[in-house]
């Protein structure tokens, strides 16, 4: 199951904010398994080694 502070980050805060987060904590690993990331804007996200099993990434 994905790691619930980490997809609310992604989906609420935005790219710059992940992407600051990722900068600070690079070796955290990320989980976003079973996520629900359809639409999402992961565009220019740094999402490297991240944990997609069944995540449902349709549109995005």
């Amino acid at each position: 199951m994905a790691n619930q502070e980490q997809l609310r980050t992604l989906k609420k805060e935005g790219v710059e904010v992940w992407n600051l987060w990722r900068e600070d904590n690079p070796d955290v690993k990320i989980d976003l398994s079973d996520a629900d990331l359809s639409g999402a804007n992961l565009s220019g996200s740094n999402l490297s080694n991240a944990c997609f099993i069944r995540a449902n990434l349709s549109g995005a």
